[in-house]
């Protein structure tokens, strides 16, 4: 569904577990794999099953400021893009979640940001991420 390269999005405040049972919900299996060397400690890699496909997903937790990034790594996925995405995540968890404002492309703002609360509001913000 997504022509996007990947989705990625951050969730506040949640761990890694959190991020499972949402996967849980969403997939028809999520398996953890073992992490690749060089992979971070706080990093929780999945391979998982959708519609006759599997892709990689990587939970990296408390990668920034109290968020927990999910990282979708296919371009065939529920989503149309990682706002979709995030408008998805953020009523299940019940927190605000964060995606990029201009993708990940060279002229877009690194810190621009989109924010989706557990209501479904969004507002542009400016995060200035390390």
């Amino acid at each position: 569904m997504t022509n996007a390269p990947d989705i990625e999005i951050y969730v506040n405040d949640i761990t890694a577990s959190d991020a499972e049972r949402w996967l849980s919900s969403l997939f028809n299996t999520i398996e953890p794999q073992p992490k690749k060397k060089g992979m971070p400690k706080n990093s929780f890699p999945y391979q998982v099953h959708w519609q006759s496909r599997q892709f990689q997903v990587i939970v990296f937790d408390n990668v920034e400021q109290g968020f927990t990034s999910i990282w979708f790594n296919a371009t065939s996925l529920p989503w149309v893009d990682d706002l979709a995405c995030a408008h998805e995540a953020a009523p299940f968890f019940q927190r605000s979640v964060r995606v990029t404002a201009g993708g990940w492309n060279a002229h877009a703002d690194p810190d621009a940001w989109i924010e989706v609360n557990h209501a479904g509001e969004q507002t542009p913000i400016i995060w200035k991420t390390a």
